[in-house]
């Protein structure tokens, strides 16, 4: 998922250049209206980047803990930003990655 329509373009650019045009799927959209509208476990492994000023990162997470629609959620953001319960967490610099597993 990736609105900005630079770096949209730069993830199709380097899927292309990997050969996983057929594996691989980049949405132009919101992450958390995006996942509004998946079903259960709709992917095996989403990662998302949502602005980190707006809070998106911990309400995405709520979603996909109410209802997981993918096996693995990585969420990047602000190591300032309080996570819900249930991930493990890589921090970098001021930057976290929260990883989510799904049980099912």
């Amino acid at each position: 998922m990736e609105k900005d329509p630079k770096s949209f373009r730069a993830l199709q650019e380097n899927i292309e250049a990997l050969g996983a045009g057929d594996l691989a799927t980049v949405h132009r959209k919101p992450a958390l209206s995006f996942a509004e509208e998946l079903g259960a476990l709709a992917y095996d492994v989403a990662f998302a980047d949502p602005p980190y000023a707006l809070g998106e990162a911990g309400k995405l997470a709520d979603r996909w803990l109410r209802a997981p629609f993918s096996r693995i959620l990585s969420v990047e953001h602000s190591t300032k930003d309080a996570m819900p319960e249930g991930g493990v967490t890589r921090k970098y610099g001021t930057t976290a990655i929260t990883f989510y597993r799904s049980e099912e």
